[in-house]
Formats: C-alpha cells, structure tokens, sequence
C-alpha cells in the first residue's frame, strides 16, 4: 500500500512552534503504524507482535523428492537398482532426511507400480529416536492398487516433526506375489516460523 507521507526524518523542523507538537506526533504514529502494518500481523491490535509469515520464513507446499537410488533393502539378493528406478520383491525402505524439526508434513507421494496390478501397501512412519523405541507409527497408510506406473498418493496430511522424529517411507508386498517398481518419493511440508 502506498504510505500517507513520505518518510521524513526532517520533520518536524526546528522553527514549528511547540503548540503545533501534537500534529506531529499524530503524523508519527501514522507513518509508524502504515509501516508497521507490512511487517507484522495488525501490530497495534495483537500482542504480542507478531511477524508477516513471509518474514517468519514460513513457506508452504515445500517438497522434498527421495530418488529411488535411497531406498534399502535387507535382502538385496532380491533387490535391482537401475535407470528405471528399483525393482523387489521383499520390502524396501528409504529415510527421510532433511525436514526440518516444527515442520508439518502434508502429503506424501510414490511413483510406483506392482507387477501384479493390486496388493501393495505402502506407509509413511516414524519411529522415536531412543535407545529402546516404541514400535514405529504409521503416519500414512496407502493401499496401491495400480499395475501401471503411477503416483500413489497419501491422503492429507498433518504431521509436525519433533525433535526426536526418524522418518521413513516402507514399501511392502503383504501377497508376496508382486514385483514393486518404485522411481521417487516425495514429501511436501510447511516450514515452521522461525519466531515460534
């Protein structure tokens, strides 16, 4: 928005009669309050201060994309790394790294395919970064039900990452019958405010 005055740091000048103050300072509060406004969250009314979002460094629908050259396998005798992405048979597993720690995860997406059209499960989970964890929780679930390549995607989501978060996406056949294809992840997430 365009300011009422210009900023003058001139003003008032030394010849205006002291009567004439309040004006001025009336004139101050405006230019502070207009220039406030595009820094903060309506300054004078909330408190405490709060900063614009854009200032706050928070971005929105950032993504991280996981090649498939990350994803592990403790059985590799079934296991090909290829141009193509990764084939197996056994369940694979790829680490998340790299959100950072208030950040909320919104979706998560594979392209994939299952040699057999149907059967495949895949989960985004966390684990609790202990010596002794808790089994680990599945953030998203997702049935994968496409023998073409596609993207299998998670529904919304609404994770903030803790400080003591392990991420990691699980790709697993429940069947056994099915061959996964998988070319990339990617997870999208809000960055927290730096001011929280």
């Amino acid at each position: 928005m365009a300011y009422t005055n210009a900023w003058n740091v001139t003003d008032p000048p030394g010849s205006t009669q002291a009567a004439q103050i309040d004006d001025h300072i009336r004139k101050l509060r405006l230019d502070i309050d207009e220039r406030m406004d595009d820094l903060t969250e309506d300054w004078s009314a909330v408190q405490p201060v709060k900063l614009k979002d854009v200032l706050a460094g928070v971005k929105t629908d950032v993504r991280l994309v996981i090649p498939s050259s990350s994803f592990v396998a403790n059985d590799t005798d079934n296991v090909a790394w290829g141009s193509d992405g990764i084939l197996s048979t056994v369940t694979i597993r790829a680490s998340i790294i790299g959100i950072p720690i208030g950040a909320t995860i919104t979706l998560a997406e594979i392209i994939m395919s299952a040699s057999q059209g149907a059967g495949l499960e895949w989960y985004l989970k966390r684990r609790a970064f202990e010596a002794n964890p808790a089994e680990a929780t599945n953030i998203a679930t997702v049935i994968h039900g496409a023998g073409t390549l596609v993207i299998s995607t998670s529904e919304e989501l609404d994770h903030v990452v803790a400080d003591n978060d392990i991420l990691y996406i699980e790709v697993e056949d429940p069947t056994g019958f099915n061959t996964v294809r998988v070319l990339a992840a990617r997870i999208t997430y809000d960055t927290p405010r730096v001011d929280a």
